[in-house]
């Protein structure tokens, strides 16, 4: 059995829609001028120079590089070594969810979601009306 080269998690994901991590190895590599999604890159083994807006910035095992959604960058790995990378990509507006999560009360969020589900099953825009009524009483 023959091993892959680099691993994308999940098979089959995609950039910007899905969370995904990459894990890559390899001697040899070229992004020029990418801009995807939210990101936090690190190097596992070596190390590896993203331009980002014209700035050289170095990561290797004790560093890593959190890059914006649709921020451009390049980078070049030309070496005798195999360089070794984890990167995770994260979905959009997947960031913020979790921060209105955090922002929200427990008792808030049970009932959006309970009212939207009720709201999505029968079509009922009664429903949502309902939801803004509980929510305005659960955070008096």
């Amino acid at each position: 059995m023959s091993a892959r080269p680099q691993f994308l998690f999940p098979d089959s994901a995609r950039l910007g829609s899905d969370n995904v991590i990459l894990h890559a190895r390899a001697r040899r590599h070229s992004v020029i001028n990418f801009a995807g999604p939210l990101s936090i890159k690190t190097v596992v083994e070596g190390a590896v120079t993203w331009t980002v807006a014209g700035r050289e910035l170095p990561v290797d095992r004790d560093a890593f590089l959190v890059l914006g959604d649709g921020e451009r960058y390049s980078l070049e790995i030309d070496s005798v070594r195999p360089t070794e990378t984890a990167c995770a990509f994260f979905r959009a507006g997947f960031v913020e969810e979790i921060a209105q999560d955090i922002a929200t009360s427990v008792e808030s969020s049970l009932v959006r979601y309970t009212v939207d589900l009720i709201a999505i099953t029968s079509g009922s825009a009664a429903a949502r009306s309902t939801y803004d009524s509980k929510l305005a009483a659960n955070e008096s």
